[in-house]
């Protein structure tokens, strides 16, 4: 991979063109103005909006978490998206199964981790 593509904008870039969409293609795919796209793929200092990449990651089929961890908008760990994209394919009950065999071999790392402060956490929540 060169250097630009390390970066958001250059991924996106990237796949663009692997999928042979111009940016005009891409931004009326994602309902945005195509100098949305241009500014996103030409400025490596920009954060954009997670809705927009979202959109964006659906229609080139890059994952989500990927897009907000070069957008410095998450902490990027590979093993973290592999196991989010897993699940979003399992049922609940499977989902709350794996929950359950992390928190019982991993006790102590989930001993304080199971909360977000928000209110009770269920194994189909999404993190």
């Amino acid at each position: 991979m060169g250097e630009n593509e390390l970066t958001l904008g250059g991924v996106i870039q990237a796949k663009r063109e692997q999928l042979g969409l111009t940016q005009r293609q891409l931004a009326r795919e994602v309902n945005l103005n195509h100098a949305t796209i241009s500014r996103i793929e030409g400025n490596p200092d920009i954060v954009a909006d997670p809705s927009t990449l979202k959109a964006i990651a659906q229609a080139l089929g890059i994952d989500y978490n990927y897009l907000l961890s070069l957008n410095n908008t998450i902490e990027d760990d590979k093993d973290m998206r592999i196991i989010a994209r897993a699940s979003k394919s399992m049922s609940e009950h499977d989902r709350e199964r794996m929950m359950d065999i992390l928190r019982s071999t991993f006790s102590t790392a989930f001993r304080n981790a199971d909360s977000d402060g928000v209110g009770e956490v269920h194994a189909s929540d999404d993190y």
